[in-house]
């Protein structure tokens, strides 16, 4: 058939279907008169006809407008084509509708993760403002909870958006995405955990200081995040395992490769990290003593000489205002002979140890009076404490009659202090720098 206008080519198609001017304007809802018209090319049917009666001569719009059929040659053409720009425009749709679906699980990601500090906040406000470190405590747990069941939902709904999708890369890419993002929000609420968990520990309507909040709780929060990050490591090789998490076969090989040297370094670095801490904890239950010097005495009288002579702590070695304690010696060395006048063995701890007693004179003012005795309860020496300076003593063995003593003043101590404290900034850098190498070792094994 040849080409021909669009009223010929009507024609010429209804006659071949064995229908009259009538039957089709029947069809098409409008008179013969039109459709003679039509053929007669004094008129042309309607855009919005043009799709019914290329449906009733079973021809393409695109040939009823161009007044010819198409060669099975240039039919096949265009079908082809048809294909590739339906495939094309679907591929569009699905990237578009997984691209808007991971958006708005970000969006609530936020949101949820939002929650969870917002728990933190109130319980900085509960603890540090009012005192109430429990209050706090709790208060956190309930936004932090609250925060972990909105992402659940989140998750659940993120995955639901996506149900009826074919397999793809896209797919598993936007799977991956939704899992990574739910992991980094958990993670940030066993963060918040550690951080809050300090706060349950502290005695009713007391509040915890900012300083040692910050040190227990970053300790706490660093404890609950690898032990975290070692569970997800596990759950997420189960799902790749079970299928839920698919991936193409290269990239899942790649995958298991990566899981077992990870498990390597991550054995060799959790016994490095074992054996500085073992490291750490026996040097912090050192005494502080260990770590600085005192005055030393090889005889009782220089000893009882020096801590008797009175000294005031005005300040302490930090720079806090102290008050002295020591007012009257003479009355206080009486009311400590009132109290001393028979000497029993009854000044030393469950270890042999001696010990102090203290007695409060007429004033209100605390003096302490001490004695050294032997294991028989006969005296070696006795003095009151006048030297406040002096915060600690040490003592020999008692076979030699606790010789020689050494007295650590505030100033002694506060240096030992300083000297744990730096071996400690050593312990953490000590612990930086083992995670440091580990994952530049595995980095480089991981690239091979």
């Amino acid at each position: 058939m040849g080409q021909k206008s669009i009223g010929a080519f009507i024609a010429a198609l209804r006659k071949a279907n064995g229908m009259t001017q009538k039957d089709l304007a029947e069809k098409l809802n409008v008179s013969d008169k039109t459709v003679s018209r039509w053929e007669r090319d004094e008129g042309a049917p309607d855009l919005t006809l043009i799709p019914v009666i290329a449906e009733i001569f079973g021809v393409t719009c695109d040939e009823l407008l161009r007044g010819e059929r198409k060669t099975p040659e240039e039919r096949a053409s265009e079908a082809d084509s048809a294909e590739e720009s339906a495939t094309a425009r679907g591929q569009k749709q699905r990237q578009r509708l997984l691209a808007a679906s991971l958006t708005k699980y970000k969006n609530h990601t936020y949101i949820a993760m939002g929650i969870s500090l917002a728990g933190l906040a109130a319980a900085m406000i509960l603890n540090l403002g009012f005192l109430y470190a429990i209050v706090g405590f709790s208060v956190a747990m309930i936004f932090l909870v609250a925060g972990v069941v909105c992402q659940l939902i989140f998750i659940n709904n993120a995955f639901a958006a996506v149900a009826g999708i074919d397999e793809g890369k896209d797919l598993y890419d936007y799977k991956k995405s939704v899992v990574r993002l739910g992991e980094y929000s958990f993670g940030l609420d066993v963060f918040l955990l550690g951080v809050a968990l300090p706060l349950l520990f502290v005695a009713a309507y007391l509040g915890l200081s900012a300083a040692s909040w910050l040190a227990y709780g970053l300790l706490a929060a660093a404890v609950l995040t690898v032990v975290y990050v070692v569970i997800c490591w596990a759950v997420n090789a189960s799902l790749v395992k079970k299928g839920v998490l698919r991936m193409e076969e290269t990239a899942e090989a790649r995958y298991w490769k990566r899981h077992r040297l990870q498990r390597k370094y991550g054995v060799r670095l959790s016994v490095a990290l074992a054996v500085t801490l073992a490291a750490q904890i026996g040097v912090n239950a050192v005494d502080a003593t260990v770590f600085t010097s005192g005055t030393l005495f090889e005889d009782y009288n220089s000893f009882v000489a020096y801590i008797e002579e009175e000294v005031s702590r005005d300040t302490d070695y930090y720079g806090t205002e102290a008050v002295a304690v020591v007012s009257e010696p003479e009355e206080a060395v009486l009311i400590y002979q009132a109290y001393t006048e028979d000497w029993e063995p009854l000044y030393f701890n469950e270890d042999g140890n001696p010990v102090s007693e203290s007695y409060v004179n007429s004033l209100g003012n605390v003096t302490y009076g001490d004695a050294l005795v032997d294991g028989e309860g006969n005296l070696l020496c006795k003095w009151v404490w006048k030297n406040r300076s002096v915060s600690r003593l040490s003592y020999g063995s008692a076979s030699s009659g606790y010789l020689p003593i050494v007295a650590y003043d505030d100033e002694a101590l506060a240096h030992g202090d300083m000297v744990l404290f730096w071996l400690n900034v050593l312990f953490a850098a000590a612990y930086a720098a083992e995670v440091v190498i580990t994952v530049v070792v595995y980095r480089k094994q991981r690239s091979k």
